[in-house]
């Protein structure tokens, strides 16, 4: 069995209101399930701006690059 990180992201927390979490995740879903990968996780930066590096620099994704540098999450 392969696992899998779902990782979702948006730039503006107004995106909240509208279905982009659950767009990406559906989408995610799909491909996973296509790969036969199953889903452990999930990593959320919601309303932070890649642009700024927001989600490596205060974000979710940064801590979970972290972990992952760390040996706490298998690469």
């Amino acid at each position: 069995m392969t696992e899998a990180i779902r990782y979702i992201r948006f730039s503006d927390p107004k995106q909240e209101k509208g279905s982009s979490r659950e767009r990406q995740a559906e989408l995610i879903d799909a491909h996973c399930a296509a790969q036969d990968w199953t889903v452990v996780e999930t990593v959320e930066d919601l309303g932070k701006s890649a642009w700024k590096g927001d989600h490596l620099r205060v974000g979710e994704l940064g801590r979970f690059t972290a972990r992952v540098r760390s040996g706490a999450v298998a690469a």
